[in-house]
């Protein structure tokens, strides 16, 4: 299947803002959820790109991953803390 996203960029302050527009099909048609990976991979030789969606799920059961740790309680996790997951 073919998905047709547009890339753009924008200064803000001393740095850049990044977006990639048109995911919200990709999104759906994959399941992916707040804090899942869209990848995209770049073929040189066919000068093509693939994309793919990377879920990424905590084990345990779905009423611990909602509560989350009972020090932290509904916390939305930080920006560190949501990396620690794209290794």
């Amino acid at each position: 299947r073919v998905w047709n996203m547009r890339y753009r960029y924008w200064p803000n302050n001393k740095s850049r803002m990044y977006l990639l527009e048109n995911t919200g099909d990709f999104v759906r048609a994959n399941g992916l959820q707040e804090g899942d990976f869209i990848v995209i991979y770049s073929d040189v030789e066919c000068n093509k790109y693939m994309i793919r969606g990377v879920k990424v799920r905590q084990a345990g059961p779905k009423s611990e991953r909602q509560a989350g740790p009972k020090s932290e309680g509904n916390k939305r996790p930080g920006k560190s803390q949501r990396n620690q997951h794209a290794s």
